[in-house]
């Protein structure tokens, strides 16, 4: 290994870049390491040796001329349509007090692409069932923002603002997914 057992004050920048390129190769009649994993490996040198100058336990960092090589990463596969809908029928057969609630949090997710903490925050009034919109008081960067609502959404989303609005703990404006107390959002966790 070309550092050995040098002390970590005493590695340049050329020892770093040669031990990171000995990981490289591969033993003979072995595949060699993955772009992917060789910039975890040097991701993983750079914070170490920057937490090393930083803390004062070295006099500079060997590995900021680390460079991370690009790699092309595989696209993520969408859920299908028949998938959403096989959740959906799920959660609406389980016979769980919370599935209407739980069936209209996923479909908002499935049909709006809207984030985690954007549905949670939602409130019944966020909601105009007429315009088939959601108003959304908090998005990623800060902000408004609407989104449309499909019909089969607005299906879903209609039977259970009718089955908030009849149940017996009723309060007005509430949140649109309630948690353990009735009129308190779910948490992330919940979710």
């Amino acid at each position: 290994h070309p550092l050995g057992a040098m002390p970590l004050y005493q590695v340049r920048d050329v020892d770093l870049e040669r031990s990171v390129l000995a990981l490289m190769d591969a033993a003979p009649g072995k595949e060699g390491r993955s772009v992917a994993t060789m910039n975890r490996i040097k991701s993983t040198c750079r914070s170490f040796f920057a937490w090393c100058h930083g803390t004062g336990r070295i006099p500079h960092d060997p590995a900021k001329g680390l460079r991370l090589a690009r790699v092309d990463s595989r696209p993520t596969a969408p859920i299908t349509q028949a998938e959403v809908e096989l959740l959906l029928e799920t959660i609406r057969q389980s016979g769980d007090p919370k599935a209407l609630r739980d069936e209209a949090m996923f479909a908002v997710y499935a049909f709006t692409g809207i984030r985690r903490a954007e549905a949670l925050a939602l409130r019944i009034s966020d909601y105009d069932p007429l315009r088939r919109t959601l108003r959304l008081s908090q998005v990623k960067g800060g902000g408004q923002g609407v989104r449309h609502v499909p019909l089969p959404l607005a299906e879903i989303l209609d039977r259970h603002v009718s089955a908030r609005k009849a149940g017996p703990n009723w309060a007005g404006e509430c949140h649109l997914f309630p948690g353990r107390e009735v009129n308190s959002p779910m948490s992330a966790r919940q979710a």
